[in-house]
């Protein structure tokens, strides 16, 4: 039996057989009337260790003149965020457009591990929040470490951290041993305006 929806989801049932994860799970109080989509993806490592990182796919483009946008498969305009090592200094840098993820994406070999849902925020609103905070992050003061902990971080924690200061919810890595670092996610205030 096919769904119909009021505003149709952009990817129809190809987001997996949870027809409400675009929502949340939470249809009465968090909406997707623009078919916004930014979502969690998840790129190999070293051995079976993943790192995950963060796909925006504005539904208008145009709104972000100033953001470098790749193209996807479908023939969608995207761009990434990640954070990853700094080179000579070791600390956890932030990066957009990687060139590693966006392979990943382009050539269809990254993992696509759910939506990433922003409450009620309309489509440049919520990409407008990610950006912001994607831009405030200083990596001053945060160490990066393969095998993070205390004040020491990773790609897997800068994405769950980005995700938790903007007040996101997205598909919990908790436990799963190939994400090592999610349990550790960058202080929301790394993300705010220093």
């Amino acid at each position: 039996m096919r769904n119909t929806w009021l505003n149709q989801d952009p990817i129809q049932e190809h987001g997996g057989i949870n027809l409400y994860q675009f929502v949340g799970n939470n249809p009465v109080n968090y909406i997707d009337s623009l078919g916004l989509l930014i979502e969690l993806y998840g790129g190999a490592t070293v051995g079976s260790f993943r790192h995950s990182f963060i796909k925006i796919t504005p539904d208008n483009p145009n709104d972000f003149p100033n953001i470098s946008m790749q193209t996807d498969p479908n023939g969608k305009k995207f761009f990434t965020i990640e954070g990853e090592p700094g080179w000579g200094d070791w600390y956890l840098n932030k990066d957009q457009n990687n060139k590693s993820d966006v392979a990943a994406i382009t050539k269809d070999k990254a993992t696509n591990l759910g939506r990433i849902t922003c409450g009620k925020r309309n489509d440049t609103d919520a990409i407008k929040d990610f950006l912001n905070a994607y831009n405030n992050y200083q990596n001053s003061s945060l160490w990066y470490s393969a095998k993070p902990g205390g004040n020491q971080y990773n790609s897997n924690g800068f994405s769950h951290g980005i995700i938790d200061a903007v007040g996101g919810a997205s598909p919990d890595l908790s436990g799963d041993g190939r994400y090592v670092g999610w349990d550790n996610p960058v202080p929301s205030s790394a993300f705010q305006p220093k």
